[in-house]
């Protein structure tokens, strides 16, 4: 009867402060994203918050070292490199990447209906660096319940998009 009750205390702590957070296991995925080098660019932040863009590149690289990827920042400033441009790509080849992963978070709120739950959504794109085909775009879209902060529904949305990527990519037929 004790053990039953501290499981019950246990799992209700974590139903209340655990699900903003999703954990990452480590180690390497399953696609081509494995042990590749991945020249992450900024995201394009289209959303009013002006932090939207930074914390999906944050969570990105996240992501992306957690499937097994070797995570390199682009050298951007507002007045250089443009995301999606030859040069960005020729500095990819430059710092020896094979990708650059790059994209655009479009939603990042709190919804304004009743309930004012975190509304994320993200569009990345799986670029090859050696000639800039564009080999995977996806989008992803999540929304939070209950307690859920921004920063859990970007995290879920970016690691749903990467995993598609990631399995998408490593089956050169299956681009979706």
């Amino acid at each position: 009867m004790k053990h039953t009750f501290k499981l019950m205390i246990t799992g209700l702590l974590l139903v209340v402060t655990g699900c903003a957070s999703t954990l990452q296991s480590g180690g390497k995925g399953g696609g081509c994203l494995a042990g590749a080098k991945v020249l992450l660019a900024p995201v394009v932040n289209a959303t009013d918050d002006d932090h939207a863009g930074a914390a999906v590149t944050e969570l990105a690289g996240t992501v992306l070292m957690n499937r097994g990827a070797s995570v390199v920042r682009a050298d951007v400033s507002s007045d250089s490199t443009p995301v999606g441009t030859e040069a960005l790509y020729q500095q990819a080849r430059d710092k020896k990447a094979q990708f650059v992963v790059e994209g655009t978070v479009h939603e990042y709120r709190y919804k304004t209906d009743l309930d004012g739950d975190p509304a994320v959504g993200i569009t990345l794109r799986l670029v090859e660096a050696s000639s800039g085909k564009v080999l995977w775009q996806g989008s992803s879209s999540e929304v939070g319940v209950g307690f859920s902060s921004l920063t859990s529904a970007a995290q879920d949305a970016v690691t749903k998009v990467i995993g598609k990527m990631d399995a998408a990519s490593s089956h050169p037929t299956r681009r979706r």
